[in-house]
């Protein structure tokens, strides 16, 4: 009646770990218990691309050893628990008590409760889902949204203008035209010293050095003069674009949003793909045929399940990557003009029904696969057949949608 604690302290062990490794400076006095837990192996990149040394009792200790000793240890203290913990506190007999170790019933006798019931825990599609949302939270975490100098830059200075224009926002942008005005010019003064020969090569380049690093973020103040512009011609507010401009994928990002869907597939048709074809594979379709509600109200609630499922997943993926976008490119004033984003020639609505409107293209996608998975699912008696079927349709699908 206790199997569930294992799972319990597995998960823990994973959460901690996580944790030890993301919260935990290098430098800390607790660095070492930064790389004892497992995750700290899947993180190879940093332990074999740079060397890193542990303070372990006033003495510098390499990181990848601690890594792998500690992991070491832990996987045979673990085993021998495991054998003490079967052998001396399950006093059971297996034969009698077979199919009984762990029973998950029903919530209720509802045919809505039996066939969730059916879905999730007999055809273990709980599992699959859990799997999904982790790996999905952990893609996201780790994508790299850049944020260079010249994107600090540019969302500083905008964050700072944002909003309508007015005198202080017109002369902060004049001051800042000013300053590289001067840096172009004292430049521009510096090699014509140079090609008079009045200095040399060498002293020039050292001459030019800090209105170099000054000018190198012109490119990014260009930006802000186009939305100088057309705060002036169109009485467009300022907005800081670039969080908006990720999530859109007007800077790209087609790769992971085809990479996240892939995995949104093939977690659809491994938890939804049997849930019609398992009923005929199991001949249960004449039994069912014969009850009160019918095999058609069966099948109905198996696609409402399906979809109810299909669409938690779907918002969960979307809005974890607005929080992660967010964290690094502010999305702010969604109430503002879509306008008010560079590049964009569509229709002036506020930016906040822009989002729903992908929301809902994210949610239809998800809905379709489900449809798609469902469909094979009930003219296919093969649950295997399902798998394939479904596997090599969607991903057809999808790559005629990435390249065309």
């Amino acid at each position: 009646k206790m199997v569930w604690v294992p799972w319990l302290a597995a998960t823990t062990f994973i959460a901690a770990g996580v944790g030890c490794y993301e919260l935990i400076d290098i430098h800390s006095a607790l660095a070492v218990l930064k790389y004892i837990p497992f995750f700290g192996l899947f993180q190879g990149g940093k332990l074999y691309g740079r060397y890193i040394n542990v303070n372990m009792f006033g003495s510098p200790v390499s990181g990848m050893w601690i890594c792998l000793l500690s992991n070491i240890i832990l996987a045979v203290v673990l085993l021998v628990a495991s054998i003490i913990v079967f052998l001396y506190f399950f006093e059971a007999n297996l034969e009698s008590h077979k199919g009984k170790v762990l029973q998950i019933k029903p919530l209720g006798r509802t045919l809505f409760n039996q066939e969730m019931y059916k879905i999730f825990v007999m055809n273990k599609a709980f599992l699959v889902v859990i799997i999904f949302l982790i790996s999905m939270g952990y893609i996201q975490y780790n994508t790299d949204y850049k944020l260079p100098v010249g994107e600090i830059y540019y969302q500083n200075i905008m964050l700072e203008l944002e909003g309508p224009l007015d005198e202080q926002k017109a002369k902060r942008i004049e001051t800042e035209q000013k300053r590289y005005d001067d840096a172009f010019e004292q430049i521009a003064k510096i090699e014509a010293l140079e090609a008079e020969g009045k200095i040399s090569e060498f002293k020039a380049d050292g001459m030019k050095s800090k209105y170099e690093m000054i000018v190198s973020l012109y490119p990014q103040f260009e930006k802000v003069l186009v939305h100088y512009d057309r705060a002036k011609k169109e009485n467009v507010p300022f907005l800081y674009d670039t969080g908006y401009r990720q999530l859109f994928g007007m800077n790209g990002g087609l790769d992971r949003l085809v990479q996240e869907l892939l995995i949104a597939a093939i977690t659809i048709i491994l938890a939804f793909g049997s849930v019609l074809s398992m009923e005929g594979e199991k001949k249960s379709w004449m039994l069912l045929g014969t009850t009160y509600v019918g095999k058609g109200n069966i099948i109905k609630i198996k696609w409402l399940i399906c979809f109810i499922c299909a669409f938690v997943i779907s918002i969960y993926s979307w809005i974890f990557r607005v929080i992660m976008i967010n964290s690094k490119y502010p999305i702010v004033e969604m109430f503002y003009s879509a306008k008010c984003m560079l590049g964009y020639n569509g229709y002036g609505v506020p930016l906040i029904l822009l989002m729903l409107l992908e929301i809902v293209i994210h949610i239809i996608s998800y809905m379709g696969m489900t449809a798609i998975a469902l469909a094979i699912s009930a003219k296919r008696e093969k649950t295997v057949e399902v798998y394939i079927f479904s596997t090599i349709l969607l991903h057809i699908l999808y790559f005629l949608v990435y390249f065309l």
